[in-house]
């Protein structure tokens, strides 16, 4: 049916790149001029800048269907998925491609709340971002997300971007290797 298939787009959505830097910076919405490119000299400077070395830039869009068992999953998947290759292994298996994940390397994570994630685009030439948790609740399930990130994982590599600020986003990719993990596709 028509409402089955809806169900089925609706999900939690992190999109995680590999990257050798990345750093995110939050701009001052109120003096932003957004015809201006941000490095313009008229621009003002950024509120704060966060930045990572070796790791993934995730970006997390988070549906109006989402649980906390959505964040579970996709926190364990983006943590867990081997996108790195094995450079220290010493026998014919060295640099043998996807070997290695964020935790098997002790790597750094930057998160960035991205609600245009769950963008559709299927009507019209303006997307929809209906599918998207309304800010208040997605905020609450986002801080509870990097709360569980910085517990079970790596409180001080555990970095973030400021939920609903306009940010300027800057990734040096490796690779490029770019992965999506959506909450749907549970399979372990």
């Amino acid at each position: 049916s028509k409402r089955e298939q809806q169900k089925q787009i609706i999900i939690m959505r992190a999109l995680i790149q590999r990257v050798h830097s990345g750093s995110v910076s939050v701009r001052h919405s109120e003096l932003h001029n957004h015809a201006l490119p941000p490095s313009h000299p008229s621009q003002p400077e950024p509120q704060s800048i966060k930045t990572i070395g070796k790791g993934a830039v995730v970006f997390l869009g988070i549906s109006s269907e989402d649980t906390l068992a959505d964040c579970d999953y996709v926190l364990r998947k983006t943590m867990s998925v081997r996108l790195w290759p094995d450079n220290n292994n010493d026998n014919a298996e060295k640099n043998k491609q996807w070997t290695k994940s964020l935790l098997d390397l002790n790597l750094d994570v930057l998160f960035v709340s991205q609600f245009t994630l769950l963008a559709e685009c299927t009507k019209g030439k303006k997307p929809s971002f209906s599918r998207a948790m309304t800010p208040k609740e997605a905020k609450e399930m986002y801080d509870e997300f990097l709360k569980k990130a910085r517990e079970e994982y790596k409180e001080n590599g555990i970095k973030e971007g400021q939920f609903g600020a306009m940010m300027d986003v800057h990734i040096e990719n490796d690779g490029p290797v770019t992965v999506l993990i959506d909450s749907q596709n549970k399979g372990g």
